[in-house]
């Protein structure tokens, strides 16, 4: 056997005018039967509809953005502003409610602000930051003092001797 084709292959008996298998027609699915449906009585359910409607008078709902009005020129109306966001950013239930609010109320006002304005709220808020820093220092060493004063009272409670009692002997 060669590795050339031959041209006595089966190729000379295809005939291209011979028809192959007979082509299906287009499907097309069955017609439907349609069976003729129960007249309903849409008048009793529109009769049914109208005394809800009639018992719930038309309620109009209105959007009021009562930041979009407030308008802060007076110290007045920074204490108003104040006692309406308060409670709101205090209360709410997203996680860090009270940074994203300052992080963009500065990211919305910084091209307003002034330089001296800028310095001013810097300085303030660093002065929060170190009165808050040390009432938590000052928080933490109280609890050690607490903790240690139980712990001294147990050790006298079931006779134990403390350790500067123990080591005053050697010195």
């Amino acid at each position: 056997m060669s590795g050339a084709w031959d041209q006595d292959d089966d190729w000379d008996d295809y005939d291209d005018s011979a028809p192959s298998k007979p082509t299906k027609a287009a499907f097309s699915p069955p017609a439907r039967k349609q069976e003729p449906k129960a007249k309903s009585k849409p008048a009793p359910a529109a009769e049914v509809a109208k005394p809800k409607a009639a018992a719930v008078p038309e309620q109009k709902v209105v959007n009021k953005d009562s930041m979009q009005e407030l308008e802060v020129t007076l110290q007045m109306h920074v204490h108003q502003l104040v006692k309406m966001v308060t409670p709101k950013i205090a209360e709410a239930k997203a996680k860090a409610a009270p940074h994203k609010f300052l992080s963009d109320i500065l990211r919305g006002s910084q091209v307003k602000l002034t330089l001296q304005e800028a310095e001013s709220l810097q300085k303030t808020c660093k002065e929060l930051v170190a009165k808050r820093k040390k009432a938590e220092a000052e928080a933490k060493k109280k609890a050690l003092e607490e903790e240690a004063e139980r712990k001294k009272k147990e050790a006298e409670e079931k006779g134990m001797q403390a350790d500067e009692d123990f080591f005053a002997d050697y010195m």
